[in-house]
């Protein structure tokens, strides 16, 4: 006798914890509603933790048919070990996607996954949802050893999954899909709310507008293996829908783009700018663009429509790094559009890097130069963290051999690595120092985490630091006083960190604060103070 597949559930687990709500495994959660699973989300948070036990008994709790990880590289070592529990204690078929298992399926596969979605997933765990409930039987539940499945599962694109307990079969790459419209609302009454409440009483993340996916940049610090090199939109109608939606259920009156590069299509740009004219929905947004991308009748029309930010990915004030990254741009390019964007009174948050294995201190020297020239003209220069060679990568394939790179994901060390090393954390004080957390970040390239840097390079990133910490206090605190308290602080704890690097985690750690940080931290926001 079948079971209707209402009865059927599917328990959505995103294990490695965060501060923003994670948008894709919303649209996951709602892929699998459609199909009548009665579906459960569970998003681990700084604010309400799960531990791998609080998972486990959930999901026996719960007793689903299928249980989906999304997960990125970070933390690997932990999610590989509650998917070996999720195996033990459950009857349920695992599937997992994201960032990681798309870049990486076989190691996923080889860690206890049944299947891996590869890439974009919501066509394809629409048609995982329709064999599943096709052949679900009321005493068995599904069986990956079921002829109808595995031959099921021949026909599906996009996965990877096993063959007779043994045997990993990929089928072949599926297409990206052409109408981003037909996608669900994202399944926001699926989440928890007051996980993601930050301490001004925003909810983190549930304001960000998917707009489009993918990006025809080659950046070679990127990994492109969900959403690929084809930039991809929805229509401004469907944007508009969204915002309204969002504006009537939450009353939120300030959204973020999420997309790579939202300036990309400037006929677009213009189409979207319109139709939030014409709604007349008193609306403000930001963005992330390249400098190429921008032009002076685009940003007055983004002014005119709302816009009140746009994050720009420089990266660098020296040509010779933007050239050795692919990045497409210039120095005189990059400058331009910060003029214009100040020009017509949008302002602009401006994205550094560093941390590669071929920089020298002359490209610091540039970076610090080019910092203090805009200086005026740029609300906050942002630098999370040094490079981080993520598989699929162009610079991890240039230097994996050389720097043993492959599988440095799979070690101990490197757990915590993603981005700023002291946001991937549960408790802040045990892995960063007052420096690290309030002036800037610059652990991968101090403690030479991927590669070997020069004292003389060290001291120009340090330098680099002080210049950005000191000038971004002015945006996070209001108080003069309190700037130049956090700022001198910051400067002794760097100093006694080169002197002895874990004294000052040590102690703090061990004097048990309960750290806020996490409450505090929103996309490209600060909570001033």
């Amino acid at each position: 006798m079948q079971k209707d597949a209402k009865n059927m559930k599917a328990l959505l687990i995103y294990p490695t914890p965060v501060s923003v709500m994670p948008y894709g495994i919303l649209y996951i959660a709602d892929v699998c509603r459609r199909n009548n699973f009665d579906t459960r989300l569970l998003v681990n948070t700084f604010k309400k933790y799960y531990s791998q036990e609080d998972i486990i008994k959930i999901a026996r709790d719960f007793d689903p048919s299928i249980i989906g990880l999304s997960f990125p590289t970070l933390d690997i070592l932990n999610v590989y070990s509650l998917i070996a529990k999720l195996k033990e204690n459950s009857r349920a078929v695992i599937v997992c996607g994201g960032p990681h298992p798309s870049s990486r399926p076989h190691e996923v596969m080889n860690n206890n996954a049944d299947i891996v979605v590869i890439g974009e997933g919501e066509l394809t765990t629409d048609a995982l949802c329709k064999l599943f409930s096709k052949v679900y039987q009321r005493t068995t539940g599904i069986s990956l050893n079921d002829v109808a499945i595995q031959e099921g599962l021949e026909t599906i694109e996009g996965i990877a999954y096993i063959v007779n307990n043994r045997r990993i079969n990929q089928t072949s790459p599926r297409k990206r899909n052409p109408n981003l419209d037909e996608l669900p609302h994202p399944g926001f009454d699926l989440l928890d709310r007051e996980a993601f409440t930050a301490a001004d009483g925003t909810l983190k993340g549930f304001n960000k507008i998917e707009n489009g996916r993918g990006c025809p940049n080659q950046c070679t610090f990127c990994d492109r293996s969900v959403f690929g090199n084809r930039y991809v939109y929805k229509s401004s109608d469907r944007i508009l829908d969204v915002i309204r939606m969002l504006n009537k259920k939450y009353a939120f009156t300030d959204f973020y783009f999420t997309d790579d590069t939202f300036t990309l299509n400037k006929k677009y740009v213009h189409e979207v700018c319109d139709k939030l004219l014409s709604a007349d929905l008193k609306i403000t947004w930001s963005c992330a663009t390249r400098v190429n991308a921008v032009d002076l009748p685009m940003l007055s029309k983004m002014k005119e429509a709302g816009c009140r930010r746009i994050i720009f990915g420089v990266e660098s004030g020296d040509n010779d790094w933007l050239r050795r990254t692919r990045k497409g741009f210039t120095v005189d390019i990059a400058i331009k559009a910060l003029n214009l964007a100040h020009e017509v009174g949008i302002p602009t948050h401006v994205n550094l890097m560093y941390g590669f294995p071929w920089e020298t201190p002359t490209h610091i020297e540039n970076q610090i130069a080019f910092v203090k020239k805009m200086s005026n003209k740029v609300e906050l220069f942002q630098t999370y963290g040094a490079l981080i060679p993520y598989p699929n990568t162009a610079v991890f394939e240039e230097y994996a051999g050389e720097y043993n790179l492959e599988g440095w994901w799979l070690r101990e060390r490197y757990q915590n690595c993603g981005q700023v090393i002291y946001q991937n954390v549960l408790d802040p004080y045990k892995l960063s120092t007052f420096y690290h957390r309030n002036l800037h970040d610059d652990t991968y390239v101090y403690e030479d985490y991927f590669f070997k840097f020069s004292n003389e390079y060290k001291k120009k990133v340090r330098e680099l630091g002080f210049l950005l910490g000191k000038r971004n206090l002015t945006a996070q605190y209001k108080s003069s006083l309190k700037k130049t308290i956090f700022y001198y602080t910051g400067v002794l704890s760097r100093y006694m960190y080169e002197v002895t690097p874990n004294l000052e985690k040590n102690i703090i750690s061990k004097i048990g604060l309960t750290s806020q940080l996490h409450d505090f931290r929103k996309i490209g926001e600060f909570i001033r103070k």
